[in-house]
């Protein structure tokens, strides 16, 4: 399964690669021994060289790499180093530059479509696997986020053990311990089948024994195992995915600094202690308690107290540290960067649902922190949730039935439309039909980029949809030609400042004859009894909700001059095959 440096001479010597364009780490890339290697076996090729300058993997750097390997055209790419560089590698063999690559990124909907060559990778550290998973990682604005395709894994990987020994300790310990993270993860992740099985149990049979040795007195026998380890690990989660401590870690690497595997560590324990303490909720199809015992088998422990008492007893030996205050990291001060850098995705793989107050009670076993941190967890993670939401619903739907009264109602040929939480855009596509113009709105990058693909596709000139917020609502230009706002289901899906903010901000678009369609979710609703109680109205399920009152809301807009045109109350008016909420529909009028 190892590799020698005769396997590398004769691969690299193909005649088929005249040029090859080398990813590494300049540090890494002379102490691990690759330099003086390559400078021994490299015959008659044309070399590029770039070393990687950011710690972690980042877009700006990423484009740099592409615009690199686009102008010197390499019949190769050959990627030598950690987790960061392989991912690099793996990301700018199959993406173009182009000037909506974050929005793209950001929204997991990059279209991938061939490698621009072929990609070799030589893994410096023992840990992520990355030369054989179908994923790869890339920072935007610090928020970490996930590539996933299978034009992402490399053609060709070697393992050379001795390219491992010279790393420092501290890379030695956190990789080593993202290989052994990797592995429990993959047993329990919702998506593990019994390939995975087989990788991740063959993987901790390896890590468990010597990972430790490996760490603190380096030699080949021990360098060799670890590199198999992680190489089982990688092939595990390339098919399971990574659960709830990869989920969590991401920010703390951002933030502090914290090295990847290192910060996977930091409550991993008690995320495992979460999903044995929670097994008749599991939303596993395989027997997760069944799964444990695997586990429990693997590190020769009785039960969950005594493997998280092993784990944390390997992570004191590789000097990997989890006190939080020793780390210097605050929780309170950073919480709302924290909590914006956790990964939905990897999150969604946990083998037992996990939300805001999961994870706060996780995280305050280490570090007391106030009761706030769940809402802020939901409120800014929303915006992830329906990302990834729309992410999967693309199809153009037909219009709402509150979109259907309003035609009845009010709506006019001459009427320009402002509509706000588009979502999947149904009673936009609809309203441009019967108005003059349409401008809808919405803070989800992917509903915004998918309503815009289907506009286009349909050759929609008076629709046009924007990303947008309560907080920059009254950027819209031509307020004042606003006829009709329409905002269907998003009241109840915002806090109660941003309300006040929106109604606010609503009083200064047109003076007189302007519309106002509000439906929502009232307080007579039976979702009102489901989810997390974060405060009298408010609810967590998968999402947020606030239920709402509709006389404190008709107080409001009455205080700015709004008028009711028509009012009803009720069930039956969103009636769905799975739900008949109770709602309120309300036309204001000034």
């Amino acid at each position: 399964m190892v590799n020698s440096s005769d396997d590398i001479k004769k691969f690299i010597n193909d005649k088929n690669f005249k040029k090859i364009f080398v990813l590494c780490g300049k540090k890494s890339f002379v102490t691990s021994g690759a330099e003086d290697l390559f400078k021994k076996i490299i015959i008659n090729k044309e070399i590029k060289l770039f070393y990687k300058k950011s710690e972690l993997p980042i877009l700006e750097e990423l484009i740099e790499i592409i615009n690199n390997i686009k102008n010197f055209k390499p019949d190769l790419i050959l990627a030598v180093g950690g987790g960061a560089v392989i991912d690099y590698a793996k990301i700018a063999n199959v993406v173009d530059v182009r000037e909506d690559l974050a929005d793209l990124i950001v929204n997991y909907s990059y279209p991938f479509k061939k490698k621009f060559t072929k990609l070799a990778v030589i893994p410096t550290t023992a840990g992520s696997g990355a030369e054989v998973t179908s994923n790869a990682v890339i920072y935007v604005n610090g928020i970490k986020h996930s590539f996933e395709s299978e034009l992402l894994v490399p053609d060709n990987f070697f393992l050379i053990p001795e390219f491992l020994i010279s790393a420092p300790n501290k890379i030695k310990a956190s990789a080593g311990f993202d290989a052994i993270a990797q592995a429990l993860e993959s047993l329990v992740s919702k998506k593990s089948n019994d390939q995975s099985v087989e990788y991740a149990s063959n993987s901790l049979k390896i890590s468990v024994n010597s990972f430790i040795s490996f760490v603190n007195n380096p030699n080949m026998k021990n360098a060799t195992e670890m590199s198999i380890a992680s190489n089982l690990a990688g092939k595990a989660i390339s098919i399971s995915k990574t659960t709830a401590p990869h989920a969590v870690s991401y920010p703390f690497t951002s933030l502090f600094n914290i090295s990847h595997g290192h910060a996977v560590g930091l409550f991993f324990e008690r995320f495992f202690k979460f999903n044995y303490d929670n097994l008749n909720k599991s939303e596993t199809a395989f027997n997760l308690n069944k799964r444990f015992d695997l586990i429990f088998s693997l590190f020769n422990v009785p039960n969950i107290n005594k493997l998280n008492s092993k784990i944390s007893l390997i992570k004191k030996q590789a000097n990997l540290e989890d006190d939080l205050i020793k780390l210097k990291i605050d929780v309170k001060k950073n919480s709302e960067k924290i909590i914006n850098g956790i990964n939905l995705l990897r999150l969604g793989n946990n083998p037992i649902k996990i939300n805001g107050k999961d994870i706060y009670n996780i995280i305050s076993n280490v570090d007391k922190i106030k009761f706030w941190f769940i809402k802020l967890y939901m409120t800014i993670n929303d915006l992830n949730y329906w990302n990834i939401y729309y992410n999967k619903k693309n199809d153009l739907i037909k219009e709402s039935n509150f979109a259907t009264l309003i035609k009845k109602k009010i709506l006019k040929k001459n009427f320009n439309i402002l509509e706000i939480g588009t979502g999947n855009g149904r009673d936009a596509f609809y309203f441009s039909k019967l108005s003059n113009s349409v401008l809808a709105i919405d803070q989800s990058n992917t509903a915004i980029n998918e309503n815009k693909l289907k506009a286009k596709k349909m050759k929609i000139k008076n629709l046009i949809f924007n990303k947008l917020n309560v907080d920059n609502i009254l950027n819209i230009k031509n307020k004042s030609k606003v006829d009709l706002i329409y905002a269907r289901f998003f009241i109840h899906s915002i806090n109660l400042k941003k309300e006040n903010l929106l109604i606010k901000n609503l009083s200064k678009f047109k003076k007189k004859d302007l519309y106002i369609a509000l439906e929502f979710r009232t307080i007579k609703d039976k979702l009102m009894n489901k989810g997390k109680k974060i405060s009298k109205y408010e609810r967590i399920t998968d999402h947020y909700r606030r239920f709402i009152n509709p006389d404190n809301l008709i107080k409001k807009f009455s205080t700015h001059g709004y008028k009711i045109f028509y009012k009803k109350n009720g069930i039956n008016l969103s009636k769905t095959r799975t739900e008949n909420p109770h709602l309120s529909r309300i036309i204001f009028f000034k």
